[in-house]
């Protein structure tokens, strides 16, 4: 299977493909590559809990990712076949070779960046092709210039009239730390981190496209007015 990555951010791809490029080396090498940081060294001197946590060192790859990148490889015998977009996402996927290209499309943490919801809808049933999948994990924190804000239970009339059908939706019953589980804190050992947390419980869906009445695959805007 082929995995194409789209971000509009040139340091995210840059960051993803260091990453890609130390699992592949390490497969080929039999050796372990890994890189660390800091990321909470230069978080702001506010609500900060203890002192010795802004010192916290990460390591990526985490396990996780070799773990998963060396079963693939010798589940099949090759490396994942990843590439990457760098580019506005409704520019980048609107293009007539874009249509009907997918069979699955997953969105993390992003339906709610959309200035105009009806722009992503309309994107995924470009993308996909019948009986496509579409799988979503994230809030609905909408964008600050967002012309439309639509509440969980409006997206899902927006989605089932748009030609989708929902297979799963819900949101999760825990709140899912922004950026570190120890944000919150009260989850497992872990102390908080902060007086102050930034949480979400996220909209999980997964969708299906269903035929259109439009033969050549064309979303018909008459179905998201």
């Amino acid at each position: 299977p082929r995995v194409e990555a789209n971000d509009s951010s040139v340091t995210m791809i840059f960051a993803a493909q260091s990453v890609i490029k130390m699992l592949q080396e390490q497969q080929h090498e039999s050796r372990q590559l890994q890189s660390a940081i800091h990321p909470f060294l230069s978080d702001p001197q506010v609500n900060e809990i203890d002192a010795r946590k802004r010192f916290e060192m990460e390591v990526f790859p985490d396990q996780h990712a070799i773990d998963s990148y060396k079963y693939y490889h010798d589940l099949t015998g090759t490396n994942p076949n990843l590439s990457f977009t760098i580019g506005d996402f409704v520019s980048t996927y609107s293009q007539q070779s874009k249509q009907n290209q997918y069979d699955v499309v997953a969105t993390s943490f992003f339906i709610d960046t959309a200035t105009n919801i009806y722009e992503y809808i309309y994107m995924m049933k470009h993308m996909l092709d019948t009986n496509g999948i579409w799988v979503n994990c994230g809030p609905v924190q909408w964008h600050p210039c967002a012309l439309l804000r639509p509440t969980v239970e409006q997206l899902k009339d927006m989605l089932q009239v748009a030609g989708f059908d929902l297979i799963s939706w819900s949101i999760a019953d825990e709140a899912v730390a922004y950026r570190h589980p120890d944000d919150v804190g009260g989850a497992g050992s872990e102390e908080a981190r902060y007086t102050r947390s930034e949480a979400y419980r996220p909209l999980r869906f997964v969708a299906r496209l269903l035929a259109s009445q439009d033969d050549d695959g064309n979303c018909n805007d008459e179905d998201l007015a």
